[in-house]
């Protein structure tokens, strides 16, 4: 017999599944649980039988950085939603679940406004999402406070959300879009990859964010990132409410080559240079000099290569958007 373990699929993590062969003898099942399968082994190869114990243990939340979680478990290999919060962020109410939704109240303790949150698992049958619609549209009707929605809803908006593969479905999207409408959300954009799932040479944009006009009064910082998937065909999205701070540490002196196309660089090197100084503060000067000259006039490249990915960014949204709507 070959006796083989793995882990069947329980919201991200958990479950035991046990293989064997009944040519090699056979499998008597004493006890089981979630975390634990007890058996006891009998080979037909005259070898002794023996009892075996097949282990999950359940994840801590203190060994992943969180306090607390709240979660819907997987039903097979797909679904499941997991939320993992930390009580020195702020606090979490749930107020309804379903193997689609986790629809709770966030309370930060920043001083940033409360807000309910509903976070998605849209089933791929689209009979079965109905629900899903159904539930976005009565959670609407009662909200008087920042929203947003975010998740997996295996649906997509318009037809550029799609690569490769069968033809978009019409009807699906339509279903998105006029549930979305109906909530008066909107789409919050993102920074990063277009696609968040992929496989068998199809790319979908099926993750998204979205929020009402509470929303976006009250968290008008607020930025979705796309971020590289890890050990799922699924790009994370990472939700920052504010603008990171920026890094006020001092940053090293840099040459730039490019300074050497401008014309006037050799004249304010040899201007700012003091041949009559010491090494030291003649060095010094002139980094002062030069950074000074960067920014006001070469025009400091950083942010003009910034400001020119973020307009790229627009037109490339604007276009995705055109075409959809053409669709």
């Amino acid at each position: 017999m070959t006796l083989a373990l793995t882990r069947g699929a329980e919201g991200f993590s958990g479950g035991i599944w046990i293989f064997w062969s009944k040519s090699w003898g056979s499998v008597e099942v004493l006890s089981s649980h979630r975390q634990l399968v007890h058996v006891r082994v009998t080979p037909r190869s005259g070898q002794p039988s023996f009892s075996a114990s097949f282990v999950y243990g359940s994840p801590n939340m203190k060994t992943v950085g969180f306090d607390d979680c709240f979660v819907v478990e997987a039903e097979g290999f797909s679904g499941g939603i997991w939320i993992f919060w930390s009580k020195s962020w702020g606090s979490v109410e749930v107020l309804s679940s379903h193997r689609q939704l986790v629809h709770v109240r966030v309370t930060p303790r920043s001083g940033q406004p409360s807000f309910s949150a509903s976070f998605v698992y849209g089933s791929p049958n689209t009979s079965i999402r109905e629900f899903l619609w159904r539930e976005l549209r009565r959670i609407a009707s009662q909200i008087t406070e920042p929203w947003i929605v975010m998740g997996d809803f295996n649906s997509y908006m318009n037809a550029s959300d799609k690569v490769g593969g069968a033809p978009p479905n019409l009807l699906s999207m339509s279903k998105f879009r006029d549930c979305i409408e109906e909530c008066s959300l909107s789409d919050l954009g993102f920074k990063g990859p277009p696609f968040t799932w992929e496989g068998r040479g199809v790319k979908e944009r099926i993750d998204w964010s979205l929020g009402n006009a509470h929303w976006l009064a009250s968290f008008p910082e607020a930025s979705v990132l796309h971020l590289p998937k890890l050990k799922s065909d699924h790009k994370p999205m990472l939700l920052q409410l504010c603008k990171p701070q920026e890094d006020m540490t001092i940053r090293p002196f840099r040459f730039l080559a490019a300074w050497l196309t401008h014309e006037d660089f050799p004249r304010l090197v040899e201007s700012s240079w003091n041949n009559h100084e010491a090494w030291t503060p003649a060095s010094d000067k002139l980094r002062e000099e030069v950074t000074s000259w960067n920014k006001h006039v070469f025009g400091e490249i950083g942010r003009k290569k910034r400001q020119l990915v973020k307009s790229l960014e627009g037109i490339n949204n604007l276009l995705r958007r055109l075409q959809g709507s053409k669709l």
